[in-house]
């Protein structure tokens, strides 16, 4: 059954539509929350950059027109009305990475972002885009980019990294679903048009950590594994909770400083969780089960690593 909604999936990524070849397979309507199950408590919550300060970025692996395109990205958003700037960084110190692969990738592009929780805040902590430099040409094999194409993907998913998770509108810079999307939005830039994004100018309208719902969890047992791992981190000084989410899946975790090794938890499709937020599932990851004890009891609940946005 994997296999075969694997393949499913594959020809779906690079079958041709009257637009081009499609680039991904059709995601949740609307934006799709942050999760944070805690104590009993699901809260759905949005995260985003604070703009007080530039978002230091570092490009990986890019060649010079792939950095100069980069930057004509950063600059678009920049003047999309949202309020955030951009500052090149060095790796260590950056928010925002910017990778190109040789390898392809589902979409030709995806943008992982941390949300980390820290005194009942919420804000984007770590951001990773990675850019294929091929993409599908719907006869089973690839091409390289157009320059139009590259600068729209780099659009898509640097404005995913900025917070929005999700599907947006026709028309917004995050809707690109065909390399032929690709290719007017990065006309677009090219030609100094400005961006307009109306799913991330709703969210930047609002504080990050803007509650979209809360509710009891259909027992106080389906967040006991979150609650365990919180314990854990307490006892260890990791850092965290961080949330991540995505269309199928969203995860909560901590990091340890030195090693970077993560312990977190899986949440099942996050999107569905707007209409009925005490629905949640929640699945510990391999690593996070081998290091608690067996007995759900052997630790006490932590009550400080981070609490809820009000």
């Amino acid at each position: 059954m994997k296999r075969a909604r694997g393949v499913a999936l594959a020809a779906l990524a690079a079958a041709c539509s009257a637009n081009g070849p499609a680039l991904r397979a059709r995601e949740p309507a609307g934006p799709i929350p942050f999760v944070w199950p805690r104590d009993g408590v699901v809260t759905l919550m949005t995260c985003r950059f604070e703009t007080a300060l530039p978002i230091g970025v570092a490009l990986e692996n890019a060649t010079r027109e792939e950095e100069t395109a980069a930057d004509a990205v950063l600059r678009a958003w920049e003047g999309a009305g949202l309020g955030v700037r951009f500052l090149r960084a060095p790796r260590e110190a950056a928010q925002l990475a910017i990778a190109f692969r040789d390898e392809p990738l589902p979409a030709s592009g995806r943008a992982l972002a941390d949300c980390a929780l820290r005194a009942g805040a919420a804000e984007l902590a770590a951001v990773r885009v990675e850019i294929a430099r091929d993409a599908a040409d719907g006869r089973d094999g690839s091409r390289a980019l157009t320059r139009e194409e590259l600068l729209g993907l780099l659009a898509r998913e640097i404005g995913r990294a900025l917070g929005f998770s999700g599907a947006a509108r026709a028309g917004d810079p995050l809707h690109v679903g065909t390399l032929a999307d690709a290719a007017r939005v990065g006309a677009a830039i090219r030609a100094g048009e400005r961006l307009a994004s109306p799913a991330l100018s709703a969210l930047y309208a609002q504080p990050s950590g803007s509650v979209i719902a809360r509710g009891a969890a259909r027992s106080p047992l389906v967040t006991r594994p979150v609650d365990r791992l919180a314990a854990l981190a307490l006892a260890n000084g990791l850092a965290g909770p961080f949330l991540r989410t995505g269309g199928e899946a969203g995860r909560v975790f901590w990091r340890e400083l030195g090693s970077g090794a993560e312990y977190g938890a899986q949440i099942v499709s996050p999107a569905a969780l707007v209409q009925a937020p005490g629905s949640v599932a929640v699945a510990l990851e391999a690593r996070a089960r081998r290091a608690l004890p067996r007995s759900g009891d052997a630790l006490p609940d932590a009550r400080e690593p981070a609490a809820p946005p009000k």
